[in-house]
């Protein structure tokens, strides 16, 4: 068991530092018990740096969201149109600003799991759970072909983007800040992982409205005309797409937001995910005006890096607010691809650290088969440790619906 190894492992982090993954002995602290802990120490060895291992995600469909309902057939992408003129005042229409509604805890996978019921095809079978009381009953080992073994290798994981960027950046947040704490929530069910982290977003405030402001500023519903500002921003309209993704033995099928497509022709097939693939991907983020002259050495460009691959997107487009929310400088864009270059921070760091977390997941819960059961692994950035807190049974952390447990159970028992 975890709790009682002593094992001791380690890899390099980057030419700079060197992060030891050490298994620890089982430590009680709030009903946490602490399973890994991170130090950090100076260590130069370029060449020994882990491969980058992520493959470049694709997209495997598109919804069109409005409140807590999503359509897949009437999905509009917005068309990056860069603002003609400065100065941009942010402010405008804050008094009719829409904010988003908050999501329950139950709904976290509500996008990725959408997708799989949705799907014609059973994307679950090749991964069924050999501890299923069902799936042994009904599949004898005698019986399963070389293929089937094979595939039982791969190891599938639902997810959804934050959770994944999350983890990526953590080998750069050991500084010890409520900020830089990330919380992890995992039920392991038929063979499938499933994973998610939860914010309690509730930011009404006028600078988190700026950021969407800016968003409805840079894009419009037609590659031809002008964004439209005159119309109250409504945060709970929005565009999710669902990603897959590979990982070494790992196959990530996750959900995130998207901004809109660089294009100066209407894209009117959405349905066609061969085309949707090819299309350019654009974000906006915005930062506050200061002294600094390189924006892109800003920490956050790191989970922009993270955020941003994740969700195929190829370019990036900053604004510069001032304190009283007006840009008055010119906008900057840059190939997300560019991000990492000539930074403190390494992509293949943060990909061998996300593979390292779900090897850690999946272990943990190799003997769990259970839909409601809930592991909550917490980065502890103060202890500087990865800690768990086992929910067993059905418990308000359970979050996969009815209907999926049912879909899951008879897909994997086939």
């Amino acid at each position: 068991a975890i709790s009682k190894c002593t094992e001791h492992k380690s890899f390099l982090i980057n030419r700079y530092s060197l992060i030891i993954y050490k298994m620890a002995t089982a430590a009680k602290n709030e009903g946490y018990e602490v399973l890994i802990e991170l130090q950090a120490s100076v260590f130069n060895d370029e060449i020994s740096s882990p491969p980058f291992n992520l493959s470049q995600p694709k997209i495997l469909k598109l919804y069109a969201y409005k409140g807590f309902e999503a359509n897949s057939s009437d999905v509009q992408l917005p068309y990056f149109i860069e603002p003609r003129s400065l100065p941009i005042d942010l402010n405008k229409g804050f008094e009719n600003f829409i904010f988003r509604q908050q999501w329950e805890f139950s709904k976290m996978l509500e996008t990725t799991v959408k997708y799989l019921l949705d799907s014609e095809e059973n994307l679950l079978e090749p991964y069924g759970s050999e501890n299923s009381a069902t799936h042994q009953s009904l599949k004898k080992e005698v019986d399963e072909s070389y293929q089937s073994r094979q595939n039982s290798k791969r190891k599938l994981v639902l997810t959804n983007r934050g959770c994944l960027s999350n983890i990526m950046i953590i080998p750069y947040r050991l500084v010890p800040s409520k900020y830089n704490d990330k919380t992890i929530f995992a039920t392991h069910y038929c063979g499938v992982l499933h994973i998610s982290d939860y914010r309690h977003d509730d930011n009404t405030t006028k600078a988190n409205a700026f950021h969407n402001k800016f968003q409805q500023t840079c894009f419009s519903d037609d590659p031809d005309l002008d964004p439209n500002t005159d119309v109250p921003v409504n945060e709970d309209e929005f565009i999710r797409g669902v990603f897959q993704t590979t990982l070494k033995e790992f196959d990530l099928i996750y959900s995130g937001e998207l901004s809109g497509i660089v294009s100066n022709h209407k894209i009117d097939d959405m349905q066609n995910m061969e085309t949707i693939n090819k299309l350019q991907f654009i974000s906006t983020r915005l930062l506050l005006n200061s002294d600094h002259s390189n924006i892109w050495k800003n920490p956050k460009c790191l989970n922009w890096w993270a955020t941003l691959y994740l969700a195929k997107t190829s370019d990036l487009c900053v604004g510069l607010k001032d304190r009283d929310g007006v840009i008055r400088t010119p906008l900057q864009r840059k190939p997300v691809k560019d991000l990492p270059k000539d930074q403190y921070w390494k992509p293949q760091i943060c990909t061998k650290f996300l593979l390292t977390m779900l090897e850690l997941i999946e272990k943990t819960m190799s003997s769990v088969n259970c839909p409601y059961t809930v592991y909550e692994f917490v980065y502890d950035s103060f202890a500087k440790c990865i800690k768990l807190k086992k929910h067993i049974g059905k418990t308000e952390y359970s979050f996969l619906s009815e209907e999926y447990i049912e879909r899951c159970r008879k897909q994997t028992s086939m």
